[in-house]
């Protein structure tokens, strides 16, 4: 009985997120990042577990800086996430059509294209967390049969949100579409099976994997627990693997893809028993 008060105050907190997403994403993009900026602000003012974390994963990556080079990192950390909840609340909310003038430019475009037109293997796209990614899946969908990865967020109300924000984004045109994979072991198999039909997958390879689905590997000196799927992957289909980023500019995003060489021949246990 002591655990229903948090459990109804913690849905309390996650529909008053939801609402402030939404609200959020039919606001214009200028109006929408000066409020999530000021939280930022505010985030940052009053010592919040962002900015703590942020400063201490920038004392151990960038021990060198002085700490009014870092405490400057810092600010335009925080400020970049608060721009980010803005835009990734216009592409949960808006039409893909208004998503996609969003994009002024796209560089590599040729190197999908290429792939898509010529090769009898599947591509994995992936993403890391910079810039912001939520744009790559309404291109790519709009273009091609592109699924993507999705691991739930602890907010439980927000999960529903952004599944059904991507779930749009991934129908890409209206005679095909692609699928959102949960970013499990048990979805192995769905994985394998869109890369083997020759089509897109994106993912964000710089998330921490679940325990026993990765290796410790060297970042910045030190050892972090970092995912096996992407080799994983590419080893059992062998998959292309294009990078992909979109950044701010003055004129929109700016889309960028490129080759990555990555080596597959990692093993990984967790695709023999597959």
């Amino acid at each position: 009985m002591a655990n229903k008060p948090s459990s109804r105050s913690s849905q309390v907190k996650g529909t008053i997120i939801v609402s402030f997403i939404k609200a959020l994403g039919f606001l214009p993009l200028p109006i929408s990042q000066s409020i999530t900026g000021f939280i930022a602000w505010l985030s940052y003012q009053t010592n919040s577990t962002s900015r703590k974390v942020t400063e201490v994963n920038l004392q151990l990556c960038y021990p060198e800086l002085s700490a009014k080079e870092r405490a400057c990192l810092t600010r335009k950390s925080i400020k970049a996430s608060g721009m980010l909840m803005a835009e990734a609340a216009k592409i949960w909310t808006q039409p893909i059509e208004k998503i996609l003038t969003m994009i002024s430019h796209v560089e590599g475009e040729e190197l999908i294209n290429n792939l898509n037109k010529n090769s009898t293997k599947g591509t994995l796209v992936i993403s890391p967390h910079l810039g912001n990614w939520e744009f790559i899946y309404p291109y790519l969908a709009h273009h091609f049969i592109a699924s993507g990865l999705y691991r739930p967020p602890k907010i439980a109300e927000l999960a529903t949100l952004i599944l059904a924000g991507r779930a749009k984004a991934l129908a890409g045109r209206t005679d095909t579409g692609g699928q959102i994979i949960k970013a499990s072991y048990m979805e192995v198999r769905k994985m394998l099976r869109v890369l083997k039909n020759a089509e897109i997958l994106v993912m964000l390879p710089d998330q921490q994997p679940q325990q026993g689905s990765g290796v410790f590997a060297d970042f910045y000196g030190h050892q972090a627990y970092t995912m096996t799927l992407l080799q994983g992957l590419a080893q059992r289909t062998g998959a292309t693997i294009i990078m992909a980023t979109c950044l701010r500019s003055n004129a929109g995003f700016k889309l960028t893809f490129s080759p990555v060489d990555i080596d597959p021949s990692l093993s990984n246990q967790l695709f023999a028993e597959q």
